[in-house]
């Protein structure tokens, strides 16, 4: 009951200072309100140096060192987060983080340079997924034993 009764007199006090700004009519409170009218000065906010997004290294060509291991390469094309908080996208790579920790660097021949940023429930052992953008190409990469290079986290 008093919750309506407010509203009506909210209302009601809203649509008379509406009425009376319309007729040009001074209200209660509009000499306050001329006193903080004023044209704002014109200051502009310092500008920052762009802030530069980490991309992750990813060097070209085939590298030399590294570990070697022979592993059944799949692929998959969800969209989301990785286990490692990371979005999917091409160069991610879920593993085994048993068999290759999280955040190492991978070369996969056939498909370049990954990063080792995601974990899956079918990925056991010797298992990587390799995240390709459509359907059409994982259908396309299909199943491979492939001998990858896999450097430790920095």
């Amino acid at each position: 009951m008093k919750s309506r009764f407010f509203l009506f007199i909210w209302t009601f006090l809203c649509l008379l200072t509406a009425s009376a700004v319309a007729q040009d009519v001074p209200t209660l409170g509009g000499e306050i309100a001329d006193m903080f009218t004023f044209a704002a000065p014109n200051l502009e906010a310092p500008r920052r140096n762009p802030v530069e997004k980490k991309e992750l290294s990813v060097p070209t060509g085939e590298a030399k060192g590294g570990r070697e291991l022979v592993v059944s390469a799949y692929a998959y094309c969800l969209r989301g987060r990785t286990a490692s908080g990371r979005y999917t996208r091409r160069g991610i790579v879920a593993v085994d983080p048993r068999v290759i920790p999280l955040g190492s660097r991978l070369y996969v021949p056939g498909y370049g340079w990954a990063v080792a940023a995601d974990t899956g429930g079918a990925i056991v052992g010797n298992k990587i997924d390799l995240w390709m953008p459509t359907s059409g190409d994982c259908y396309r990469w299909g199943v491979r034993r492939v001998k990858i290079k896999v450097y430790p986290r920095r």
